[in-house]
């Protein structure tokens, strides 16, 4: 143990003697330790002396009481769950024109703050996922960024240092679970015979390195420690090898999901963000399957024989794609351009747009609250269905039209059609267009 470590050690047990001992205090003192002390070590190489480098060290880190504090009460509470719900229930604060309470903040007249809705004049503006600062200087629409009209470069992200690289071999391997707390994950093919995992971060700490365990025919990597004095950026990068034949699943809580350049016609490839946007380009595997909590999903050049993907807060589209396909969204549009296959495309609030090239199955677009658009080339032969509930159904091309009204619209095109194209809408217009 070095002297820093010791004075840091010595300057915590300080705080923490005034606390009942846990087993998430013991965890938090730990990693304070090591913070601290990487910390003070980067202010004594900056030329402070040991005793100012340590100070400066806990002084960046806030008030310890109160971070000692909340993890305190968050031990009680787990203990005492419904007591803690019910004190919490009365908590309300009146100072002058300011009320604060039952989750709304209002100065005056004016509601300041209301459960995700927080409005400052032109100054700050949040509703949900969406932020504006500065009367649209700053913008935050559906996960991306503007900055003065402009998309701000995230270069930064693509020279992190690498910092950790291993390699893991795959043999008797039937599944590959990689689960990261905050980072953005690539995935792509190696022509070697093992699985690496190269991190790049932007500070190194073998702390922070991926902890790796197999069991059972499963290989589980997850994300190592995470710093309490800094934001730690961290891009990970996972080459998979092509003779790799089984199921590989990735999910990051925090960070964009990308798998590029990946082809292995076996693979079943699972990826999840829970904040982020997740892309494919250039893939062809066995299954794909790519969902996102908050954020859109894009795939692009996709071969696959079953494609799901669902997107709860986001648009949905794809480029060139071949499949059987199932696109969900909650709550955004959802397109294909070029498609080859068949599927079922449903949002429930925002439009269906489909473009097919080639039919070898039925295709079924709905959406709750939205115009459905489906285009079709006039060498296709299949039965149709269009409803709308609210709106106009229209069919463009050489068609045989069954049934007709202002809403609805049914029939064939061509002879003997094996497959059903139907699209239908409670709120919006549904159209059928044939093309050359």
């Amino acid at each position: 143990m070095t002297n820093i470590e010791t004075k840091v050690r010595t300057k915590l047990d300080q705080l923490f003697m005034n606390y009942t001992p846990s087993t998430e205090l013991t965890e938090l003192k730990e990693e304070l330790v090591s913070d601290l002390t990487e910390a003070t070590n980067d202010n004594v190489a900056d030329g402070m002396d040991e005793d100012k480098a340590i100070q400066t060290a806990f002084d960046r880190l806030g008030n310890l009481d109160e971070l000692v504090q909340e993890i305190t009460n968050e031990h009680n509470a787990d203990e005492d769950e419904g007591h803690s719900h019910e004190g919490h229930n009365r908590n309300s604060v009146h100072i002058g024109n300011l009320d604060i309470e039952d989750g709304k903040v209002r100065l005056g007249n004016q509601t300041l703050a209301d459960g995700d809705k927080v409005e400052i004049g032109k100054l700050l503006k949040v509703d949900g996922d969406n932020v504006d600062i500065g009367d649209g200087f700053i913008k935050v629409t559906d996960g991306d960024v503007t900055i003065n009209g402009k998309t701000p470069s995230k270069v930064y992200m693509e020279s992190l240092p690498l910092v950790n690289s291993q390699a893991f071999p795959i043999q008797d391997l039937t599944n590959i679970a990689i689960n990261y707390k905050s980072a953005s994950l690539t995935i792509k093919q190696t022509d070697g015979d093992q699985l690496i995992v190269n991190e790049y971060m932007s500070r190194n700490n073998d702390r922070y390195y991926l902890r790796s365990n197999v069991t059972d025919h499963e290989l589980t990597i997850r994300q190592g420690d995470q710093p309490l004095l800094w934001h730690l950026n961290i891009k990970v990068e996972i080459l998979v090898p092509s003779t790799y034949t089984k199921t590989l699943n990735a999910d990051t809580k925090d960070g964009r999901i990308r798998v590029q350049d990946l082809k292995n016609e076996q693979l079943n490839l699972n990826v999840v963000s829970h904040s982020g946007s997740t892309r494919a380009e250039t893939v062809k595997v066995s299954q794909l399957n790519m969902e996102a909590f908050s954020g859109s999903i894009h795939g692009e050049n996709i071969q696959a024989t079953k494609l799901t993907s669902h997107s709860h807060s986001g648009s949905v589209s794809f480029d060139s794609v071949n499949s059987l396909m199932n696109l969900k969204s909650n709550s955004g549009s959802i397109r294909v351009t070029h498609g080859n296959g068949s599927g079922n495309f449903r949002t429930h609030s925002g439009s269906v747009k489909l473009n097919f090239d080639h039919l070898n199955g039925d295709v079924a677009a709905n959406t709750h609250s939205g115009s459905v658009k489906l285009t079709l080339p006039n060498s296709e032969t299949f039965n149709f269905e269009l409803e709308t509930k609210s709106g106009r159904a229209k069919v463009d091309g050489n068609v045989v039209v069954e049934h007709s009204g202002n809403s609805y619209q049914t029939g064939h095109v061509g002879e003997h059609p094996q497959y059903k194209v139907t699209g239908n809408t409670n709120s919006g217009s549904a159209k059928l267009n044939l093309e050359d």
